[in-house]
């Protein structure tokens, strides 16, 4: 089963064929693999063939940075970085990191699945009476009668009536938030309580509505049924025993980027959300800029990790869904600079495909149908 996304988810191969290691240039389209070397796309290998499936994509549509990561059986068998030429981006190597937006949602529902596996957890607990939250946070909110019906599983499921992604999401208006408020930095805590006091857009449990901040919710339910911060719970119980350290959360702050991070390529620009004057400086929208304090969006949106690490995470974890992988699911995310996809195939393939720039990918994106086909037919070297 296929699911929708939100704007914002091969035959066998030698079990002794090494990673992909040819090389080459696209037409303005550098591409290295993970040892470095350059990767050609004009010949009929599978690695080829996604190069030049990809390459096309990124010039077509005018994209700076990419990679590529391609598992059989959970051996990486392809890793590519694609750097487009005159860019003004320095040459993308595997190991570095690109921004997940809403493919950070399958750490929040592994995370979720444990709680479950564990018992401390049903999914029927109502969210807000479990998290301590009985008033919104602005005199001028007035919480809906059902509010304190919303279960957990509900905002798994994207069917807690909250508001859902696009305009009007509330993940996007923190800033809008903190100018009514009078104060700043926003914090969890804040902002789940505005929540508490949002109109509901349908009767929970009735309608399904892809919604960011009930994954945000959602995050926050795990940190107290972990009783541990919800970043230090998915580093230690899922990150870890996969032997991945390079996990991070993107910051709000441009200065505390990490140099390894290839920067969203975008344009929009918004007054900064530590600056509530009337002349806040206008700052880019992946860092202050965003209306949104991103360190708050942990669970929806905020993870930064690269397409190897992808890859190697829904090898083990459902993309999508709770529990262990299954396959033929996916998963996209996008915000304005980011344009990421994760995929469990068919029954050996995993892959994940990051870009740093819009335009959105699903299931009818041309470059993730052409990566479909390539991937479904036998691996060639």
């Amino acid at each position: 089963m296929k699911l929708p996304f939100t704007a914002i988810a091969l035959a066998a191969c030698s079990a002794a064929m090494m990673i992909t290691t040819v090389s080459a240039q696209v037409a303005e389209v550098t591409i290295i693999d993970n040892h470095g070397n350059p990767v050609a796309a004009k010949c009929s290998s599978t690695s080829c063939q996604l190069a030049a499936a990809i390459s096309s994509w990124m010039t077509s549509n005018d994209i700076p940075a990419a990679q590529l990561a391609v598992r059989e059986n959970g051996k990486l068998i392809i890793s590519h970085a694609y750097t487009l030429k005159g860019s003004g981006y320095k040459t993308v190597t595997t190991s570095n990191v690109f921004r997940l937006a809403s493919i950070s949602k399958m750490l929040v529902t592994a995370a979720y699945s444990q709680m479950l596996t564990e018992g401390k957890l049903t999914g029927n607990e109502y969210v807000f009476p479990y998290l301590g939250i009985t008033a919104p946070l602005l005199s001028s909110e007035t919480p809906s009668s059902l509010i304190n019906t919303i279960t957990v599983n509900e905002l798994y499921e994207h069917t807690s009536g909250l508001p859902g992604s696009g305009v009007g999401d509330p993940l996007f208006e923190m800033r809008d938030i903190e100018v009514e408020l009078g104060a700043e930095p926003l914090s969890e805590l804040q902002f789940a309580e505005y929540l508490y006091g949002v109109p509901l857009n349908s009767i929970p449990g009735e309608v399904y509505n892809y919604s960011n901040v009930g994954y945000f919710l959602l995050a926050m339910v795990v940190e107290k049924a972990a009783n541990q911060e919800y970043f230090s719970y998915i580093t230690k119980n899922l990150l870890k025993p996969l032997k991945m350290t390079n996990w991070t959360l993107s910051p709000t702050l441009e200065s505390k980027a990490s140099p390894n991070e290839i920067t969203a390529d975008d344009s929009y620009t918004g007054p900064s959300v530590f600056d509530l004057s009337p002349n806040a400086p206008l700052k880019p929208f992946n860092f202050e800029g965003g209306d949104i304090i991103w360190e708050l969006t942990k669970g929806p949106t905020d993870l930064v990790t690269d397409a190897t690490s992808v890859s190697n995470f829904i090898h083990t974890w459902d993309v999508y869904g709770l529990g262990a992988r299954q396959y033929d699911y996916a998963r996209s995310g996008c915000v304005p600079g980011v344009a990421t996809w994760a995929e469990s195939l068919n029954a050996t393939i995993d892959f994940a495909l990051l870009f740093n720039s819009e335009p959105c990918l699903d299931f009818t994106s041309t470059v993730i149908e052409q990566a479909d086909s390539i991937l479904n037919a036998p691996i060639t070297q």
